[in-house]
């Protein structure tokens, strides 16, 4: 079920945000704690988008390697994405999303 979920934020993220000046494309790397999501533009780069725990919860990343403990949404909760999942990143403690 996790898994599925997982599959439909990058379906969904690579739905809203591919398109743009900056074309991004979405990609899963699991690992033992935490499921990666990494975001990947044209010119080469990556970088972690979030991270994703055993319950589901969407967690910022910290560094390439540590996700930030505060979960700021659900992979379960796919009516809420578009308050948490931004073009680059998803979003702070206090709200504020990084457009």
């Amino acid at each position: 079920m996790l898994n599925e979920k997982i599959n439909e934020l990058i379906n969904w993220l690579n739905s809203n945000f591919s398109e743009g000046a900056i074309k991004k494309k979405f990609e899963i790397i699991n690992g033992r704690k935490y499921t990666k999501i990494i975001s990947s533009e044209e010119a080469g780069s990556k970088s972690v988008y979030c991270f994703i725990d055993s319950n589901g919860n969407i967690l910022k990343p910290n560094s390439w390697r540590t996700p930030h403990k505060t979960p700021r949404g659900s992979v379960f909760d796919n009516k809420n994405w578009n308050e948490v999942c931004f073009r680059y990143g998803v979003k702070y403690i206090n709200g504020f999303g990084n457009y």
